[in-house]
């Protein structure tokens, strides 16, 4: 069988790139007994690795890959993960900004002025918390800039304008 599939596969250093039929989404497929199923999927069974309610992904990130080397079972809750270490999506922040807008919109007790005076205080914690209807803690964590952050400014924002 992974000759078979070998016959098919170009080498990229330790990769093997599928150059046969993908699917729609780029995930290498192949017909198995008149179905079309994926080609990790297919390893996966051979080498004898539990794949029951997983996802059959690569370790190296390669979307074509079918080293079975590479091969990776993983749960949709771990791939999630490993898609965003791998992509770093998570930390874009116009993505970021965007959530931040719509929780602030419907559920804040602040304002984006309010936070920027919580920050610019030089007033006690507990103070602060009394006069915004908040707990010290939220304001502890508006001041230490964990939330109610700035998206809009970079301290590099205004060096190419002249």
């Amino acid at each position: 069988m992974l000759d078979w599939i070998r016959e098919r596969c170009i080498e990229d250093g330790d990769c093997w790139i599928w150059t046969a039929g993908c699917t729609s989404r780029g995930v290498p497929s192949m017909h198995k007994n008149g179905k079309v199923v994926g080609v990790r999927r297919v390893i996966a069974e051979y080498l004898g690795m539990a794949i029951e309610g997983k996802k059959v992904t690569t370790k190296c990130g390669n979307k074509r890959c079918v080293c079975p080397d590479h091969v990776l079972p993983a749960t949709p809750v771990a791939l999630g993960k490993m898609v965003a270490k791998r992509t770093g999506y998570a930390s874009f922040t116009v993505r970021n900004k965007k959530i931040s807008d719509a929780k602030r919109a419907n559920s804040s007790k602040l304002t984006a002025e309010q936070a920027k005076e919580i920050r610019e205080s030089d007033d006690r914690l507990i103070d602060i918390a009394k006069k915004y209807g908040i707990a010290a803690a939220t304001a502890q964590r508006i001041k230490a800039g964990k939330v109610w952050k700035t998206y809009g400014a970079t301290p590099f924002s205004g060096l190419g304008a002249r």
